[in-house]
């Protein structure tokens, strides 16, 4: 069996997007996020680790047709209700602080 850290350094090389997110709903509290992620937004860590999802990451107030807090949160939810994963698009239609 992988020890945490071990565990961690998987997550942090990986080439793939990955964020860590607590399952507290409604908020979801980014736990850890690794460096693709932080490469593919643009964003930094320090922006988002402790925050909730929805606060990180709100719909973009200039496109009145932007789903993407809406989308994420039923996929949340289909995880947490079914046990199954779930994944959907990168979204970059957010505006960062």
């Amino acid at each position: 069996m992988l020890s945490n850290q071990h565990l961690i350094k998987i997550f942090n090389s990986s080439p793939l997007p990955g964020l860590v997110l607590r399952a507290d709903s409604p908020c979801f509290t980014i736990e850890g996020v690794n460096l693709a992620y932080l490469h593919v937004t643009g964003t930094k860590e320090e922006y988002l680790i402790g925050k909730g999802i929805f606060e990180a990451f709100p719909d973009n107030i200039e496109n009145p047709d932007s789903t993407g807090v809406t989308n994420l949160r039923q996929s949340l939810l289909q995880v947490i209700n079914t046990g199954i994963i779930h994944s959907m698009p990168l979204l970059k239609d957010m505006i960062y602080q």
